[in-house]
């Protein structure tokens, strides 16, 4: 079975495959239905997937390195415009992991419920790195869905009238047994929250799911359905876990999301956090520096006739990025006196947070 296995997947990488075909979906996910019942190890396969290790960590150093340079060029006053091959480079570069049939395995893993294999493959790969494929994140996604659906509807806060949907658990007998409690959800669901990071921003939703079964956890009263709730001290401690590596990375990436921003601020206000959420990453690093340049060009614009449009787009860049706008607004109007008055004209556009 391992030998026909290694025919199949090394063919997509050959010669012998003319029409560059990728490695199609069905066999990843034959390949993880074999795995998870036994037929064949992990061990077995994975040496024989590409590319190797040493190349995927590489690809990680190279997407750091690139982040970084893109940070340093956009503080670079530069009259030329922008190079036509470099944006024609960078189109090229989104398909580059396409046929990565480490990354397909993965996806197939988690798809059927295998996490212990598939947190296997994670461990080996640099951190993240994996999970910023959109592909495997959302599966990873819909599958915290189907975890948490029993917590979710037991603590979620919401009126019985409101139908929400529901996610059951797939016809496969070694699918995980769905959560039941706060310390389900720490053996289950939470390794998996951690391992996506800032990439649960690929399921708003989630986040809000999460979001009220923590709001449940401290004991905040949401609706009428949580009069008798005294809180979970298991769940609070969670919180604080998820809001410095999920829920605060997350927010970050999803722009203009003020709906999201003032949920995680009704958690984030019941504790004295003084916590670190800078996480080293590429998607991290770039979007920083677009939200620098953007703030830069608005804080140039700003003055008393056109309070109203500034200050809405001064709303939109906070719901995101409260801490790193304000940090660049405050060092301008300690240099500029006259922007006092209209960043303070401004600021009733924003989000509690």
């Amino acid at each position: 079975m391992v030998e026909l296995i290694n025919f199949k997947f090394s063919f997509y990488l050959s010669t012998n495959n003319e029409e560059k075909e990728v490695t199609p979906k069905s066999l990843y996910m034959v390949t993880a239905l074999l795995i998870q019942h036994g037929v064949m190890k992990l061990e077995d396969v994975y040496s024989l997937l590409a590319p190797d290790d040493a190349e995927i960590s590489r690809m990680a150093d190279k997407e750091m390195r690139d982040a970084k340079e893109y940070v340093r060029k956009l503080n670079i006053v530069s009259t030329a415009g922008k190079n036509e091959d470099d944006e024609k480079k960078e189109e090229a570069g989104k398909d580059k992991h396409e046929n990565n049939q480490k990354f397909g395995l993965l996806e197939a893993l988690v798809k059927v419920g295998d996490w212990r294999h598939a947190h296997k493959i994670l461990q080996q790969l640099p951190t993240y790195f994996a999970t910023a494929q959109p592909d495997v994140a959302r599966a990873m996604c819909s599958l915290v869905h189907i975890l948490v659906d029993p917590v979710y509807q037991a603590k979620s806060g919401l009126c019985s009238r409101i139908k929400t949907k529901t996610h059951p658990r797939p016809d496969n007998d070694h699918f995980p047994a769905p959560a039941q409690s706060s310390a389900d959800l720490n053996s289950l669901v939470v390794p998996i929250l951690l391992a996506l990071g800032p990439h649960a921003s690929q399921d708003p939703v989630l986040l809000y799911k999460m979001l009220r079964i923590c709001k449940s956890g401290l004991g905040l009263k949401e609706t009428d359905a949580m009069e008798d709730d005294t809180g979970d001290a298991g769940l609070y401690y969670l919180t604080l876990t998820l809001m410095d590596e999920v829920f605060l990375p997350s927010l970050s990436l999803l722009t203009y999301n003020c709906c999201l921003a003032e949920e995680i601020w009704l958690v984030l206000k019941q504790f004295q956090y003084e916590g670190d959420t800078i996480v080293m990453h590429p998607v991290l690093l770039r979007y920083k520096g677009t939200v620098l340049k953007a703030i830069k060009k608005l804080m140039q614009r700003v003055a008393k006739e056109n309070v109203k449009p500034t200050g809405r787009q001064l709303g939109k860049l906070s719901h995101s990025s409260p801490g790193l706008i304000f940090t660049y607004i405050l060092s301008q109007i300690q240099v500029f006196d006259n922007l006092i008055g209209p960043v303070v004209d401004s600021l009733k556009y924003l989000t509690n947070l």
